[in-house]
């Protein structure tokens, strides 16, 4: 299953990336959660945007791992995308900051990133 989780991962970024979802993180959870392996956090611009993206990893993720389990919120400030063991977080600038999961998952950071081209990293802390 972990196989499956990474190559999910990868094809989710890179979808991220095609679309540009910003500031990628990637936090491995499965050391404290029953719940998911990854957590992936992205910055979208507006809902159209969240939209764009969330459709974009449906069908583009769709063929090799099937549609997510579940999907909340495409079209507002805060969208969530349910693989199971991956879940996909796409916030607004804003709703990001007053979430705050980065802080939260922030010892959980993993470099999977780190195989992007930079200008679709945007680390933070």
């Amino acid at each position: 299953m972990r196989f499956q989780a990474n190559s999910l991962v990868q094809k989710l970024l890179e979808i991220a990336n095609d679309k540009k979802a910003e500031n990628q993180a990637v936090y491995r959870v499965s050391p404290v959660v029953d719940y998911a392996d990854t957590l992936i956090i992205l910055t979208i611009h507006n809902p159209n945007h969240a939209k764009a993206v969330t459709e974009a990893m449906t069908q583009g993720a769709k063929p090799a791992f099937g549609p997510p389990l579940s999907i909340e919120g495409q079209d507002t400030n805060w969208a969530i995308l349910d693989y199971g063991d991956v879940i996909v977080h796409l916030f607004e600038k804003e709703a990001r900051e007053y979430y705050d999961l980065d802080g939260l998952w922030m010892d959980m950071r993993s470099e999977q990133t780190s195989a992007l081209p930079v200008s679709s990293r945007g680390f933070l802390g």
